[in-house]
């Protein structure tokens, strides 16, 4: 009688598994996602807003009651509102390799605008297949109330990922109409094709465990492989799936097919030393097997030194993966393996190429891709571990490349570190914080900032804290120099006597009266260029004092520059005020308070004053 049996004998090296596991743990150490608040200012980018939001200048660090944040114009006046999904109410929504979070903008009328997929694991090839569908202009239109109810078909060939992003979006917009106990109803259905997936994994399993048994039946599980688990539902286990469970977890409640093939594979081959997704599961090694079935000829044999140049190529592979997952380089993973090619209209010709190359591969060499070249397959096999030798013979490739890889990563994984001396200081990720704090609803990018920058001179009397003067400070000094000289050094004044005084002598500071604090932007002569290079210093002060403005700009600051240099009466001024040495140049006083509003940009755009290509 055919079962379970045939239990390797001895012991098995499990070392790889042990290897694997460390990696996996580095890497989830490193990339685990960051668990930030619901409605943080920061996870919204007026770059994405302006898509749907042209007129959008400023974005309120408050959120209203369900959780979206108001997006203003230049003129302050309200022109809509967007937020970030996912947020607690749409917790345990996933795709194919992870969460869905999509920026979601809503116009005057409370009408969506539109909807962007933000930073995903998704697989690239079938979020493009998404975008060119017109899958996300779905929405666009409709009132939150039509939004919720809409019934938007999923999209064939990424099911899972068009669903999630569906669920997602009702979830997020339930709250506006207080339908959340509708909501929770519309749960993710699964497709009727998915219901196909146990039946089929189930006969999977009984070959596995009956196999001799069942083995003349192995033609009919091969195509139920390829046309179920393959075609029909695109169930595979590939890099692409495992690197996005790896970051964010195993969906269960979303894919327990997929889930539970994922853990068969893991813990059947390692409980009994035989393989059992490639070779009973797998539709592309199924597809392989079927090809090789039609070739009635002998079949050609892969040379010993050419099956070690193969199994090292998808060492180094599965080593190179390893190594962007814990950089977190965000690569496209299905373009490594031919298993998108199940998806023939949501990937690109070179997963299709792959493919067919395999294919042609396998009717002269059975199973090429999956014996020799298949990362995925190679990285369950390293998980099953191999029976141990009593021969001691040399370490082979894969071994080398392993331990290489396990070096590497833990250097990696350490530099990536918080704690890490290559990441950035304590004090410079807290100034980063405060950035992220004061930003508020005055947060911009970089050309809102440049054109709303404006002279403040009028300011409110509230105090500007120390954290966002060295904020400023930090804009100011990553400003480039001429040879990297940086001439400059800074004076910051919160004194009110002192910057009454300063304000007393300099004929256009006299709002330094009223400031909550100045930064003197001094040149350092001594430590410029020489020669005929000595006063770039001037120019180098400068730009760091353009973006000392541009960040209080930034932060919702108010600020003025205030000229000194090249005015003898006016350096004399503050050097006596401010006691600066004789060697030390005040080129400005910049003066920093919270704008009352008066103020507002100009537009100093001249086409007259512009010259292309000669004067």
């Amino acid at each position: 009688m055919g079962c379970v049996g045939d239990v390797s004998k001895g012991h098995r090296d499990l070392w790889p598994l042990v290897l694997v596991c460390a990696l996996c743990a580095f890497i989830w150490i490193c990339q685990r996602p960051s668990a930030s608040g619901d409605g943080d200012p920061s996870g919204i980018a007026l770059g994405d807003v302006r898509m749907f939001l042209p007129t959008a200048v400023t974005v309120d660090a408050s959120v209203d009651s369900h959780g979206f944040h108001v997006v203003r114009d230049g003129r302050r006046a309200v022109v809509g509102s967007a937020t970030v999904s996912p947020n607690s109410a749409t917790e345990g929504v996933y795709g194919y390799g992870g969460p869905t979070p999509l920026l979601i903008a809503m116009d005057e009328s409370d009408s969506v605008a539109g909807v962007v997929l933000l930073a995903h694991s998704e697989t690239f090839s079938f979020v493009d297949y998404l975008e060119d569908r017109g899958f996300f202009e779905s929405w666009n239109g409709m009132t939150a109330s039509e939004a919720v109810r809409a019934e938007v078909d999923a999209v064939s060939g990424a099911t899972m990922t068009s669903q999630a992003v569906t669920r997602t979006i009702r979830n997020t917009l339930a709250p506006i109409i207080a339908q959340t106990e509708t909501v929770a109803d519309m749960g993710q259905s699964i497709p009727w094709r998915h219901f196909l997936l146990w039946p089929v994994l189930l006969f999977a399993l009984a070959s596995f465990l009956f196999r001799k048994r069942l083995r003349r039946f192995r033609v009919v599980l091969l195509i139920l492989d390829v046309v179920v688990i393959g075609f029909l539902c695109a169930a595979l286990l590939s890099l692409s799936l495992g690197a996005g469970w790896l970051l964010h977890g195993v969906p269960w409640r979303t894919g327990p097919a997929l889930a539970l093939l994922g853990t068969l594979a893991l813990l059947l081959p390692l409980l009994t030393g035989r393989g059992f997704y490639c070779v009973y599961v797998c539709p592309f090694g199924g597809l392989q097997e079927l090809v090789s079935l039609l070739n009635r000829r002998r079949k050609w044999k892969v040379r010993p030194h050419a099956q070690t140049v193969l199994k090292s190529v998808r060492a180094l592979c599965l080593c190179a993966v390893f190594v962007l997952l814990a950089l977190g380089v965000q690569q496209d993973l299905t373009l490594l393996e031919p298993f998108a090619a199940f998806r023939p209209k949501a990937v690109g010709t070179m997963v299709l190429a792959l493919a067919a190359l395999s294919l042609l591969a396998a009717f002269f060499w059975p199973r090429l891709w999956c014996r020799f070249l298949c990362p995925t397959g190679y990285l369950l096999e390293l998980c099953r571990g191999k029976k141990k030798v009593a021969t001691r013979t040399s370490p082979s490739i894969e071994r080398v490349s392993l331990v290489l890889l396990l070096i590497v990563a833990s250097v990696l994984a350490w530099h990536a570190a918080p704690s890490s001396p290559f990441s950035p200081s304590r004090e410079t990720s807290q100034a980063l914080e405060t950035v992220s704090e004061n930003q508020g609803e005055n947060s911009l990018d970089a050309l809102a900032v440049i054109h709303r920058r404006k002279s403040v001179r009028s300011y409110t009397g509230d105090p500007v804290g120390r954290e966002a003067l060295e904020t400023l400070l930090r804009a100011g000094m990553a400003a480039p120099t001429s040879a990297n000289t940086q001439p400059w050094a800074f004076i910051v004044v919160t004194d009110p006597q002192k910057l009454r005084a300063l304000a007393s002598g300099l004929e256009y500071g006299k709002m330094l009266s009223d400031a909550a604090a100045a930064i003197v932007v001094c040149g350092v002569p001594d430590n410029a260029l020489r020669g005929p290079s000595k006063e770039m210093w001037v120019l180098d002060c400068s730009t760091a004092s353009q973006n000392i403005l541009l960040a209080a700009e930034s932060i919702g600051l108010g600020a003025v520059w205030v000229g000194v240099y090249p005015l003898e009466d006016r350096i004399r001024h503050v050097r006596k005020v401010l006691q600066v040495p004789a060697r030390v140049v005040p080129l400005n006083v910049i003066s920093i308070g919270h704008p009352t509003g008066v103020e507002e940009p100009r537009d100093k755009w001249d086409q007259g004053k512009v010259h292309w290509g000669e004067w």
